[in-house]
């Protein structure tokens, strides 16, 4: 082997040996980064759970046809009360609960004489959401609003 031959060698191995190198360092970041994306999900998870137990016990849904009701078991699990061994998955409900707790009205119609211009004599569908102490939050859906963006 001449020493052309034997440079050309040297200079390859070092160019995959830098490549080699660069990969690791890439995967090493994508890997932390993967890893730091899955503790702050698990971290979400987990602040949703607690604020939804701590805030409701039970949740209702009807939308005149169908009626689906939730519950608090004793576990701090959620489970379908018309099937109580459905696989339920708590984070759906739990979902749902912060949704509700975050959620703030555009506008408030206070004693309004007529509930039929709003659509909420018959409402569309409501959610109830009953506290710990007994305090009951409804939610009623209405006819849409002028613009169509919103809904009473």
């Amino acid at each position: 082997m001449s020493w052309k031959e034997k440079r050309l060698i040297t200079i390859l191995s070092i160019i995959l040996a830098v490549l080699c190198a660069a990969v690791l360092l890439v995967l090493s970041v994508r890997y932390r980064a993967a890893q730091a994306a899955k503790a702050e999900d698990s971290q979400a998870s987990a602040d949703i759970a607690q604020a939804a137990q701590s805030d409701y016990v039970s949740l209702a849904y009807n939308n005149g046809t169908t009626s689906l009701s939730f519950a608090l078991n004793e576990e701090g699990t959620w489970y379908w009360e018309s099937e109580p061994d459905f696989p339920l998955n708590d984070e759906t409900v739990q979902s749902i609960l912060a949704l509700l707790k975050a959620l703030k009205p555009q506008q408030t119609l206070d004693m309004p004489e007529d509930l039929s211009t709003y659509g909420l004599d018959d409402p569309q569908a409501s959610l109830t959401a009953t506290a710990p102490d007994g305090a009951v939050l409804t939610i009623s859906m209405g006819n849409a609003t002028t613009d169509g963006a919103s809904y009473y």
